[in-house]
């Protein structure tokens, strides 16, 4: 049977897709922007502390959050001079070695007379020889589209950072006029443990990451691990995610270890694994203490399902979330509290 269609009919059908697709696309970019806002919030909960250490020196909140923002920018800057270079320079090292390495690996058991077998490092010789002519425009354009794209996410990051930093107080106040004044008691207190919960975790996991980060830039340049300043980046970055974060900074060290010498490797992977005892007993409990109070499987899972809902931002911060949302519900509907509130 055929269908006949006016010509407004076929507008209004054209104008309803087009209005279904700018509705997609808002939504499908809001979600990557509540993410950036997201981690910006997060980020101004953690230096807080910092803020209100200022404050009680007498500073202005202004001039407390524009000093601490611009010591994060300072950072950030020292940071990629510093590790850029070097970086770059490792790198072109690590071409030139890799071959060598590889076949190195040939005296490994089991796998070692296999990747003879296979002639191994004359491959990776030749992978390295043509790795140049492999690189298109298309590569360069994608490579830059990424870049441009990681400068933009870190602008937002830290300009939301400075705003919340600068007005958090104003905005809370705001919003808390808004409230009937029978709720505002308990939205005080809902806040207050929010507060606490997400500055504590996020304030010492910083720190502890800091220091984690310290530790395999250390390891690497006693053991000559080459890309030492990436790898203790990459560290003190995957140290955050909570249970997985050691078995993937170590994964990027163990590696690099092994492109001087399986001896190096084992040396490397023996140390970091003492290290990150050391950290999960003794400074993880007292940096961190029980800022979220949940049993480590309750945080893999966590950061599983963070992970898999918002990739790397979402594995973050799942674990303070659930925290979170436990506490208050200690609180407010079993009426116990383990933790003392912050300014309460």
């Amino acid at each position: 049977m055929a269908v006949s269609l006016s010509f407004s009919a076929l507008v209004s059908i054209t104008a309803a897709l087009l209005l279904a697709g700018v509705v997609f696309w808002i939504f499908g970019s809001a979600a990557s922007m509540l993410i950036k806002i997201g981690i910006g919030v997060v980020l101004a909960a953690a230096l807080d502390p910092v803020i209100s250490a200022l404050r009680r020196r007498g500073w202005s909140r202004t001039r407390a959050a524009t000093s601490v923002a611009l010591g994060l920018l300072l950072t950030v800057g020292l940071v990629v001079t510093l590790v850029g270079p070097q970086a770059v320079d490792q790198a072109r090292q690590t071409e030139k070695d890799l071959p060598t390495s590889v076949e190195g690996l040939y005296s490994l058991p089991v796998v070692g007379s296999w990747l003879e077998k296979n002639d191994a490092s004359d491959k990776v010789q030749r992978w390295v020889e043509n790795l140049p002519s492999s690189i298109d425009d298309q590569t360069v354009s994608h490579t830059l589209e990424s870049f441009v794209t990681s400068v933009a996410t870190a602008v937002i990051v830290l300009a939301v950072a400075f705003a919340v930093m600068l007005d958090g107080e104003l905005l809370v106040a705001r919003a808390r006029r808004l409230l009937p004044p029978s709720r505002r008691p308990a939205a005080d207190r809902m806040g207050r443990i929010m507060y606490s919960t997400f500055g504590r975790y996020f304030g010492g996991s910083l720190t502890v990451a800091v220091l984690a980060g310290l530790d395999a830039l250390i390891l690497c340049l006693v053991l000559k691990v080459p890309l030492a300043p990436v790898a203790a980046i990459w560290v003190m970055i995957t140290d955050l995610i909570p249970q997985v974060g050691g078995f993937l900074g170590g994964s990027l060290i163990a590696i690099l270890a092994l492109s001087n010498s399986p001896g190096i490797a084992i040396i490397a992977v023996l140390w970091f694994v003492l290290y990150m005892n050391f950290e999960n007993n003794v400074i993880q409990p007292a940096v961190v203490g029980k800022a979220v109070n949940l049993t480590p499987p309750t945080t893999m899972m966590a950061a599983f399902i963070g992970g898999a809902v918002a990739g790397v931002p979402g594995a973050l911060v799942a674990t303070p979330l659930v925290g979170t949302v436990k506490r208050l519900y200690f609180v407010f509907v079993r009426g116990e509290d383990n933790l003392a509130d912050d300014g309460s």
